[in-house]
């Protein structure tokens, strides 16, 4: 165990390395940063460097920056993985990868960097989010995202929440949950958080979360967090449900986002704009299924 740690921690000060020399660039170019989930959780609320183990460097730009942004990185020694732009490679002897965000998919550009709190990265400066906005994302990322939990993610909320204790408003938090979309699956996962890591989120916010059981949401949610293994494709029927705008784009993605996704660059490329949809929608069929059978087994 205190060998994983100490390797896991070898391989986080290498892209920490990375990251700052990355961020220093843009910085000086006056392109703010948003750093997001591993290495800004590594940074922020883990004691030790190898606790929190992390493949990418998650970071989000203003849209406005994307451009010169995507120039500085190319410029860097990074290239395109598989065709699509907001994910490079270096190709070391342990190889770095960068993943660059647009947006935060449920909330507007300026909601995000109105509010932000500041960190270091050796003596470059970057942004993170607010706590509140922080475990919105985070929800957000392993519930509607990904649509499946990992005991890392979960444990991600708890340190979080344990980590800013003092400081989160929790009334700014559920009011936020509302406006955003998120309360069904931040009243599960924070469920889920209770019942693994005791994590003191109060009571009262529990309750303010909770939405009627009975609904189609909520029900494939419950699913999803009940689960040991990830429901198929439930991030693509979650996202469908809770984001009906968001529907559209992941059926018929960028040409960019197929050639990652299906590693290809060959013309056939956009027959996936025909496949692509009854595949997802078979397995949304197969989600739904589970949830009514999981029903009828419980009346």
């Amino acid at each position: 165990m205190e060998r994983s740690l100490l390797i896991r921690a070898g391989y986080n000060l290498i892209l920490l390395q990375e990251a700052e020399k990355i961020f220093s660039l843009l910085s000086l170019n006056g392109i703010p940063v948003i750093l997001l989930k591993g290495l800004a959780l590594a940074e922020t609320v883990y004691e030790h460097a190898g606790e929190r183990q992390f493949s990418d460097i998650d970071f989000l730009l203003k849209k406005r920056d994307i451009p010169l942004a995507q120039k500085i990185i190319s410029g860097s020694g990074y290239q395109v993985m598989h065709g699509s732009k907001p994910y490079y490679t270096k190709k070391t002897s342990l190889p770095v990868n960068l993943h660059l965000h647009r947006d935060i998919p449920y909330a507007a550009e300026g909601d995000i960097w109105n509010n932000l709190q500041s960190i270091r990265i050796n003596n470059t400066k970057v942004y993170i989010l607010p706590p509140e906005e922080n475990l919105l994302y985070l929800i957000y990322h392993l519930a509607i995202s990904h649509g499946c939990i990992k005991e890392k993610w979960i444990k991600d909320i708890d340190r979080v929440v344990r980590h800013y204790e003092k400081e989160i408003d929790w009334l700014k938090l559920t009011n936020k949950a509302k406006v955003y979309g998120l309360t069904i699956p931040s009243y599960y996962t924070f469920l889920k958080t209770k019942e693994l890591f005791f994590t003191p989120v109060p009571d009262s916010v529990i309750q303010d979360l909770r939405s009627k059981r009975n609904s189609l949401r909520s029900g494939i949610c419950r699913l999803v967090f009940q689960k040991e293994s990830p429901v198929p494709f439930a991030g693509y029927l979650l996202k469908a449900l809770f984001f009906p705008r968001m529907a559209f784009s992941s059926l018929f993605p960028s040409r960019d986002f197929l050639k990652r996704r299906y590693r290809t660059s060959s013309p056939l490329i956009y027959s996936y704009y025909i496949v692509r949809p009854f595949s997802l929608f078979f397995r949304g069929v197969l989600a739904v299924k589970g949830v009514v059978s999981r029903k009828l087994q419980e009346y």
